[in-house]
Formats: C-alpha cells, structure tokens, sequence
C-alpha cells in the first residue's frame, strides 16, 4: 500500500516540504499518493553537491595516478 506522501531526496537525507504533486493511477485516474517538489533553491544545492561528489572522485583518480607515477 502507498503512504499518503512521500518527501524528495537531497544529499541521502529526505525532505518534506509545503508543495506536493498528486501522483494518479494511470488506469482509473485517482490520485493514489502526494510526492514533495523541491525548490529550485534547494534543486541547485543537489547540484552542487552532486558536481562535489565527482571532484571528489575525479581528485582520488589523480591522486591514484601521482602516487603511480610521481614523474
């Protein structure tokens, strides 16, 4: 069974917020459950977290190669 709402993600935390999308059964049309939107703010934000995310990964992989070759 479907809760009554559901938060988004940002960061693997989740996040209720005032706005809902009503999310409908695509065979009879009722509205079966409410999902939280985001706001372009914290939209962003998810961003910026994400392209942190890569550098981070990207900087190891750097790393990885000095340590291989330091010349």
């Amino acid at each position: 069974m479907l809760q009554e709402s559901y938060p988004y993600f940002l960061a693997n935390t989740a996040v209720s917020t005032n706005q809902h999308l009503a999310v409908h059964d695509k065979y009879t049309g009722e509205v079966v459950t409410q999902v939280a939107l985001a706001e372009a703010l914290y939209i962003e934000a998810g961003k910026a977290i994400r392209d942190v995310r890569y550098a981070i990964e990207d900087m190891t992989e750097l790393r990885l190669l000095v340590i291989r070759d330091p010349h």
